[in-house]
């Protein structure tokens, strides 16, 4: 899978995705995909580690913005350390009929990633353009203050017990975000 059509499956962080093909004698073909020339915010892996300042909400804003959608993308030549870069487009609105809308360029413009130079001088433009649209407008990430940015780190419990979260929820609903779906009775929240 070098380029194509993918539905995307997950979002990991508010750069990376991972990418579903279409499934043709035996299980669809996946691809972790990160988006050239956006850097977002880290999140915490493992207990050791913390967020970078509003890493969630970079990735929340991708994952609404992408997750469950077909799109176009085009695998970078030449990535470098075993992750793979790319770009990524949504189709325009049936009533705009315009070009495909870059992904990249809506998370900067939503202001939750900064410009990387991971990429060519002809998309790094269109990417440094969207990076300062949200800028000025103090969209996203550029509408908090110092504050509010330490606000934005979560507080991760990661020795969660559970057998005790199992007997407060027995027989109620909760809320959840469903971050992955093993099979048709194992999935991840």
């Amino acid at each position: 899978m070098a380029a194509g059509f993918a539905t995307v499956k997950a979002v990991l962080t508010g750069d990376t995705l991972v990418l579903m093909g279409r499934a043709v004698n035996g299980p669809p073909p996946e691809l972790q995909i990160s988006l050239s020339g956006v850097q977002a915010p880290r999140l915490a892996r493992g207990p050791n580690g913390t967020d970078e300042p509003c890493a969630w909400e970079a990735r929340e804003f991708l994952r609404k913005l992408c997750l469950g959608k077909t799109v176009q993308f085009r695998q970078d030549p030449n990535t470098k350390g075993g992750r793979l870069y790319g770009t990524i487009w949504l189709p325009s609105s049936a009533a705009a009929g315009g070009p495909p809308i870059s992904v990249a360029e809506e998370v900067l413009r939503g202001g939750w990633c900064s410009v990387n130079g991971r990429t060519n001088e002809e998309v790094s433009t269109e990417l440094i353009a969207a990076e300062t649209e949200a800028k000025e407008a103090r969209r996203g990430a550029h509408a908090l203050d110092a504050s509010a940015r330490a606000r934005c780190v979560r507080q991760v419990k990661w020795n969660a017990d559970a057998l005790t979260y199992a007997n407060k929820y027995k027989d109620k609903p909760a809320k959840a975000i469903v971050e992955y779906v093993k099979d048709g009775s194992n999935m991840r929240c």
